[in-house]
């Protein structure tokens, strides 16, 4: 299940060949935070009757830039631990939050670049790919969906929302929202009910846009 939500599944595994991306506020990029512990940006009040399932902090070297460019490029020195080691400076989180019963989900991925170059054309071009899709309705040849959307929830500086209903579970929906804020890039991922999966994103996305702000 935490696999699901970290493997960015619907813009790999579904129609875009887009990457996954995000960040976080609790410190700003240049801030020391060596052997320590950064707080996470989502808390267990924002997802009420969800479970904190995992969390890493990513950091990289103090010498080293950090741009999304490269990073797409597959440049990419990003360590995920708990604390932030020594010698390496925070740059994101990554969490992931589950109600085991329920199956309910929210993965949160959220990181901070040293600039915002690359981001607009980052969403241009799944918007771009967005249309394409909907009016070739290339989905339909992927096995097992049901149904498929996307699409801008005008959060942030830039935006970009998806979803995908599976066959075998046509009462979920899976969600994925990604927005820029800055330098931040922040991706979040839910899978809830079909009629509240879109919503909870929105709302979670708010949330964090306002601790960026």
């Amino acid at each position: 299940m935490k696999k699901r939500l970290l493997m960015c599944i619907i813009f790999v595994g579904i129609v875009f060949a887009a990457g996954c991306l995000g960040e976080e506020k609790a410190a700003n990029s240049n801030t020391s935070m060596d052997s320590q512990t950064p707080d996470l940006i989502i808390k267990q009040s924002d997802v009420p009757g969800l479970g904190l399932w995992d969390f890493k902090f990513i950091s990289i070297p103090k010498n080293s830039s950090y741009n999304y460019t490269a990073q797409q490029q597959g440049n990419d020195e990003e360590t995920k631990d708990k604390k932030v080691p020594v010698g390496n400076r925070y740059v994101g989180q990554v969490s992931t939050w589950i109600d085991h019963q329920t199956q309910r989900e929210v993965g949160v991925v959220v990181k901070n670049f040293d600039a915002d170059s690359g981001f607009k054309e980052f969403f241009d071009s799944l918007l771009i790919r967005c249309d394409e899709t909907m009016k070739a309705r290339k989905w339909k040849s992927s096995e097992n969906v049901l149904d498929f959307g996307c699409g801008s929830p005008n959060i942030g500086d830039n935006s970009f929302d998806n979803y995908i209903i599976h066959q075998d579970a046509p009462d979920v929906k899976t969600v994925g929202l990604d927005f820029s804020q800055r330098n931040y890039f922040v991706q979040i991922t839910v899978v809830d009910k079909k009629e509240k999966s879109l919503d909870e994103a929105i709302r979670i996305a708010t949330i964090i846009k306002s601790r960026l702000d």
